[in-house]
């Protein structure tokens, strides 16, 4: 899948965090310099900007904080943005002040995709991107979990959709009716303990 992010364009660090954090988009609205350390290396995901009360929340969707890492891809573009955004907030508009969720799904975001002439995708779907590619990649579905902050691992195994192409090769450990020097089966009956 492609997504809008360009080099050069005003919400490339906005969308690189996304992609590797896996945050909600009104928990990096809701992003604040204080929540970023990185000299660590880590994201405290605590608040979250609620657009109907058009304020910044001290809890999260799930009611509970959680530390995503910053990993080296994101770490350079994290920092430039931090030294760039004016004030409290680590991303902003082209004005400087905080960005409104939903103007900027509306007016940025969708805009954006058709631009470039990708499908149209919601925002939330950069999350999904995030899950997937975690799982593909090695990733444990538990730490995952915690990463995307989901109380339950059931929510967790919805988002990490897998490509069709992850499972190739995944039979190769096998070999039967390979012609090897050895040609031993060990056939299990299925019962347990045998």
């Amino acid at each position: 899948m492609a997504i809008p992010c360009v080099e050069g364009d005003h919400y490339y660090a906005f969308y690189v965090t996304a992609l590797n954090t896996g945050m909600r988009l009104n928990e990096l609205v809701g992003l604040q310099k204080d929540a970023v350390d990185l000299r660590r290396g880590m994201i405290r995901v605590g608040r979250t900007w609620c657009p109907k009360e058009q304020r910044l929340k001290e809890t999260t969707k799930s009611k509970k904080a959680r530390m995503i890492p910053i990993n080296p891809a994101l770490r350079s573009v994290l920092t430039e943005q931090m030294m760039r955004s004016p004030g409290d907030w680590v991303f902003s508009n082209p004005l400087g002040n905080r960005i409104c969720s939903q103007r900027f799904t509306q007016q940025t975001f969708r805009p954006r995709c058709r631009k470039i002439g990708v499908r149209e995708i919601r925002f939330h779907d950069l999350r999904h991107t995030f899950a997937s590619n975690f799982v593909m990649n090695g990733g444990d579905i538990r730490v995952l979990q915690e990463l995307l902050g989901h109380k339950s691992i059931t929510v967790t195994e919805m988002y990490a959709h897998l490509s069709p192409d992850y499972l190739q090769g995944a039979t190769d450990i096998l070999a039967f009716g390979q012609q090897t020097g050895e040609n031993r089966v060990i056939v299990l009956d299925g019962k347990k303990g045998s």
